[in-house]
């Protein structure tokens, strides 16, 4: 293969990919409705997880494919990667970040129970 044009094209998939991340970033739905955890999947919920799977599924397909070439092309290509990575997680984060939020709510409140007498179990007065 000629890897003056080996390099050439996969520059351009980089540049192609930075692209998709960037765009795909301006996709992702935000508001209160990515936020919500009661309830079925809202509609901004189920976009924001579409693309978090067709990113994971690009990521991985052009990984497997790097995998077989030379290691320049996972460093030509790794930014780019990276950037369709996170772009993915970020994608998901709001949702999962309520739902840590509402985990922490509830355990919290934990400490505000009453769950029977103060001398009986484990840690009470023994």
């Amino acid at each position: 293969m000629d890897a003056r044009l080996t390099l050439l094209v996969l520059r351009e998939i980089n540049k192609v990919l930075l692209l998709l991340s960037e765009r795909t970033e301006y996709q992702i739905s935000t508001g209160p409705e990515a936020r919500q955890i009661t309830g079925p999947a809202t509609p901004a919920q189920v976009k924001n997880f579409a693309l978090c799977q067709h990113l994971q599924e690009i990521h991985t397909r052009i990984s497997s494919m790097v995998a077989g070439l030379p290691a320049i092309a996972t460093d030509i290509l790794s930014p780019s990667l990276g950037s369709i990575y996170g772009v993915a997680g970020d994608s998901v984060t709001p949702l999962f970040q309520a739902m840590l939020d509402r985990l922490e709510s509830c355990i919290l409140q934990i400490h505000d129970q009453n769950f029977g007498s103060p001398h009986t179990g484990c840690c009470y007065g023994q």
